[in-house]
């Protein structure tokens, strides 16, 4: 972890911070950036834990798959995909 963070923080800038990108399959729901703060990189680093807030993804059905990625260079750069994804992320409740 501490490694990974050293590797964010080299791409980190005066104007520019690390972010995730998280999409669902679902066109018109549209992506939210989630940036990796200075301070989450910080504890990457000296603490070796990571620790962002939490997510609200709105999921309109159970097929719906979300996508989530990394981006290290700005809005043109490419996108990295995370490892597991793209994942249908709730379930249905199978009823005993």
């Amino acid at each position: 972890m501490r490694r990974l963070g050293d590797f964010l923080k080299k791409h980190q800038s005066s104007s520019f911070q690390p972010f995730f990108v998280v999409q669902s399959d679902e066109s018109n729901n549209g992506s939210e950036q989630v940036e990796i703060s200075e301070d989450v990189i910080g504890k990457m680093c000296s603490h070796g834990t990571f620790e962002m807030r939490k997510l609200y993804i709105p999921i309109s059905n159970f097929r719906t798959s979300t996508m989530l990625s990394l981006v290290l260079d700005g809005q043109e750069s490419p996108r990295f995909p995370i490892s597991g994804f793209p994942r249908t992320l709730m379930t249905e409740k199978k009823h005993n």
